[in-house]
């Protein structure tokens, strides 16, 4: 997998074009690039608010309902970072799962997660839409799993003191927020 990133500042709008040569042990090849630049407008962000008790969270965002004996017993924070909306390019849908029987969250940008599934995840929808790669303004969210608890901890402060001493070992980066 390679990923090309395009400074579009200063472009006009339209339809651009270039090829790129890649090198390789195995060679060279010549791959065209194509994009188009559209004429700027901001784009519509998505607030995902975090929902705790105790050491417990979840994230969900006012883009998904959520039934009343879902959050018992938590506090809605305030909002943690913004995902971007539908049409935003570079992004893709970031779906919230959950196990009821541990009351568990993970977060993907996989909707097919069969494993998921086959593990007891239901899929709760899409809470927005996540960068896959750094886009100007955005910030990591990190993934970390806790392998006592089975529990998922999504983070923009990777302190691994703190989180290490509850347990949490770093599990990559999920996508990058606003």
């Amino acid at each position: 997998i390679i990923n090309v990133v395009v400074n579009t500042t200063g472009l006009e709008s339209g339809l651009y074009a270039e090829n790129i040569i890649l090198h390789s042990n195995g060679g060279g090849r010549t791959v065209q690039v194509s994009f188009e630049v559209r004429e700027h407008r901001a784009s519509k962000t998505v607030p995902v608010y975090s929902y705790r008790k105790g050491d417990d969270h979840f994230l969900w965002s006012e883009h998904l309902d959520l039934e009343d004996e879902a959050i018992r017993g938590y506090r809605r924070e305030g909002a943690l970072f913004n995902l971007f909306g539908d049409a935003t390019p570079g992004t893709a849908a970031f779906y919230a799962w959950y196990h009821p029987r541990r009351d568990v969250w993970f977060y993907s940008t996989d909707r097919g997660a069969g494993e998921r599934e086959d593990a007891g995840y239901v899929l709760r929808g899409s809470l927005g839409n996540i960068a896959l790669v750094p886009l100007p303004g955005t910030r990591e969210l990190y993934r970390l799993y806790n392998p006592q608890t089975r529990r998922y901890l999504y983070t923009l402060e990777l302190r691994e003191g703190d989180h290490r001493r509850r347990g949490y070992r770093y599990d990559g980066i999920a996508g990058y927020v606003r």
